[in-house]
């Protein structure tokens, strides 16, 4: 699964690496990163939130959308419980999260709402969208095409 290093989308994929450093060794896979498509990412987006497992929870599909675009802008990095709090679900710069825990509740919902889709509407999508637990970045994964 991607886990960014950085704030820009990348896709890990083993390759073959031959070095010249290496001469006289078998060349071994080594990870290679390369960019995503934007438009592949923003494509599976708007799949994802405009599905029927989305359709009913406007906080889901405006949570998933700021946290992509963040991914998408360089600016991953910089969300935080209290910028989702303010800027996803409205509440005002005073919010507490000790008090109030939106976020974390609607971060589980979405991991089980991205989980549900993939497994089901999306079980054919070429690329997953995830959230993993303890972040609010998203990853980019591309699915393996299926061997015929």
């Amino acid at each position: 699964m991607f886990t960014p290093k950085s704030d820009r989308a990348l896709r890990t994929e083993g390759s073959p690496v031959d070095s010249s450093a290496d001469k006289g060794s078998a060349a071994a896979p080594l990870a290679r990163e390369e960019p995503l498509p934007e438009t592949e990412i923003r494509a599976e987006l708007d799949r994802v939130i405009n599905s029927a497992s989305f359709r009913g929870s406007e906080r889901r599909r405006r949570f998933l959308t700021y946290v992509v675009e963040q991914q998408l802008a360089g600016s991953a990095g910089q969300v935080k419980e209290s910028v989702l709090a303010i800027e996803v679900f409205e509440r005002n710069t005073s919010y507490d999260p000790h008090v109030d825990a939106i976020v974390r509740v609607e971060a589980r919902r979405l991991r089980d709402k991205l989980a549900d889709y993939y497994a089901t509407v999306g079980r054919e999508s070429s690329l997953i969208i995830g959230v993993p637990k303890g972040s609010y970045a998203p990853t980019f994964t591309p699915r393996p095409a299926a061997i015929p």
